[in-house]
């Protein structure tokens, strides 16, 4: 389990306690920007996790910890880039199957081989939940009308599913610094769609690459200005957490970017979701002033959307913002065709059936689960999220900023795709199965287990026990 220490000092603490402090960072490449931060406080190693911009270490010597510390064992080079590939292109979908799709795939296979010891141990419930989700759909099978669809579906649900479970497994494994890499990568993905986006909203982008399929409406490099909306509510969450923390102007930038996006999708869904989720997420982690602040800021920001969309006498606003569209009546119809078939289909009409049956989408998730799987389907599918939402919100109570606030925005971004869900297909949403993953992952970043106790005496530098040194630079 080979570290490269990058710095090793001595330094005392408040109460006169002799700490050694060492840093060191993996191979990672051009990824590598997360430093995790080991004290050893007199003879007890206490780990934390700290997420620091590394420009040009000075890498001199290799540490070796024992196994006693089994998170802090390097990920390989190329399962960190398939990673952060399957969430970093995540955003570019117009074309399927996506590289996202193939780098999830990748990463499911590589993270089950080489995690499984943590996946039966720390994650038994999810990969229970995931197993029993993708079961059930299949006494549907039997009422199916199209095979090909069906088994699309299904390839496309178990590839989601299990990446939830493999992305929880690595952050439970790499802590922090995993969890830091994944919110980089999700932001990577987010800039991408939005510059994608405006240069598609401005007709700067040719027709022949141009999605004009919703004139008017900001799609990115997604289908559906539907998905683009709720995909870029997370990124303006972690834009509020980076701003409250790091108090950088660039992250004021980059939420307003955020919300002129999902402003301009013209997306009823993601208006309420961004809504909701922003004024949760505010009110849990920083004092009533600066939610008022946030609060404030978010409105200033939609309020001059809404006065530049108004240019072309705002039409299009007008119109999304009614609350029932003329399209809406066929909607419900689909509805109460699905309520009504369920004493006919009680295991469902088959995984992607819906088009097949009433040759327009469901628009509902909920119905969608309900008409294709059956109402234990529902059950289980319900039950999913209500557990990955309430596992991700147990740490709000966690001694650091960073997981407190990661908490709160597990269940404001659970609480967006819940609100979405009831109007839009949300279940082959890749951003949603991302934070189901990451909210499992959560309780290792908070985990006793990273904070476990080891002797000083177990740190070795080339086989040979490391002493304190009080005036110690760099190993």
């Amino acid at each position: 389990m080979g570290i490269t220490v990058a710095y090793v000092d001595v330094k005392n603490s408040e109460d006169g306690e002799l700490v050694l402090i060492v840093e060191w960072i993996s191979f990672y490449g051009w990824l590598r920007s997360f430093i995790p931060q080991y004290r050893y406080t007199s003879n007890v190693l206490l780990i934390e996790r700290h997420a620091a911009m590394l420009n040009s270490p000075k890498i001199s010597r290799t540490c070796k910890l024992s196994d006693a510390s089994p998170w802090s064992t390097a990920m390989p080079f190329y399962l960190v880039v398939l990673v952060y590939l399957s969430v970093a292109t995540g955003s570019f979908v117009c074309i399927e199957p996506a590289l996202c799709d193939i780098c999830m795939a990748l990463v499911t296979v590589l993270v089950f081989v080489n995690y499984m010891s943590i996946i039966f141990n720390k994650l038994a419930e999810l990969l229970c939940l995931v197993c029993i989700f993708f079961i059930l759909q299949i006494p549907g099978t039997f009422f199916i009308q199209d095979d090909l669809q069906a088994i699309r579906t299904l390839l496309i649900r178990a590839e989601l599913t299990f990446y939830s479970v493999a992305i929880a497994a690595i952050v439970i494994a790499h802590g922090r610094a995993m969890r830091s890499v994944l919110v980089k990568a999700y932001l990577h993905a987010s800039a991408l769609a939005i510059l994608w986006g405006f240069a598609q909203y401005i007709d700067l982008l040719p027709e022949s690459i141009a999605n004009n399929l919703f004139p008017g409406r900001m799609t990115g490099l997604f289908k559906d200005p539907n998905v683009l909306g709720p995909f870029l509510i997370p990124t303006i969450l972690i834009c509020i957490h980076l701003w409250l923390v790091q108090g950088k102007f660039r992250w004021l930038v980059m939420m307003g970017l955020g919300l002129v996006g999902v402003f301009l999708s013209y997306s009823r869904a993601a208006w309420g979701a961004a809504l909701a989720s922003i004024i949760v997420f505010s009110l849990g982690t920083v004092r009533v002033r600066k939610a008022i602040a946030v609060i404030g800021a978010v409105a200033i920001v939609i309020s001059v959307a809404i006065a530049c969309s108004s240019v072309d006498d705002g039409s299009l606003f007008k119109e999304r913002a009614q609350l029932f569209q003329p399209y809406d009546n066929d909607r419900f119809d689909v509805h109460t065709k699905i309520l009504v078939n369920v004493v006919n289909y009680p295991f469902g009409m088959g995984p992607g059936q819906i088009e097949n049956n009433y040759m327009i989408a469901a628009h509902s998730t909920y119905l969608r689960a309900l008409g294709e799987g059956g109402v234990m389907f529902l059950f289980i599918f319900a039950f999913l999220l209500y557990r990955a939402t309430k596992v991700g919100f147990s740490t709000r109570f966690a001694s650091r900023l960073e997981d407190r606030h990661f908490a709160w925005m597990s269940i404001a971004t659970m609480l967006s795709i819940l609100i979405a869900g009831i109007v839009v297909d949300t279940m082959h949403w890749r951003h949603m199965w991302l934070f189901i993953g990451m909210s499992y992952g959560q309780m290792g970043c908070c985990d006793k287990a990273h904070n476990s106790e080891v002797n000083v005496s177990e740190l070795r530098l080339d086989n040979r026990p490391i002493g304190v040194r009080r005036n110690a630079n760099v190993i």
